[in-house]
C-alpha cells in the first residue's frame, strides 16, 4: 500500500472554515505570515505564523492570532 504525507493548511480566520491539502513539493496556496513583524498588542512580541487562505482572510486571521499565545 502506497502512502503519501499532506500538510493540512487551516485558515486562520476564525470566521473562515476553509482547508487546504498541500502535497510535498506541490504549490503552496493562500498567504503564509509571521515571523518577523512586531505588534504591540499585550506586551508586543512577534506575531505567530499565520495562514489565510485569501486576501480578504489576511486581516482577520492577524488580528486572531495576535490575542493568542501562538
Amino acid at each position: 500500500m502506497g502512502k503519501r504525507k499532506v500538510t493540512m493548511m487551516v485558515c486562520d480566520n476564525p470566521e473562515c472554515d476553509n482547508e487546504e491539502e498541500i502535497f510535498p513539493g506541490g504549490p503552496t496556496l493562500g498567504y503564509h505570515l509571521g515571523r518577523g513583524a512586531w505588534h504591540n498588542v499585550r506586551g508586543g512580541g512577534p506575531i505567530p505564523p499565520t495562514y489565510a487562505c485569501s486576501i480578504d482572510c489576511i486581516s482577520p486571521a492577524v488580528a486572531a492570532m495576535m490575542d493568542t499565545d501562538g
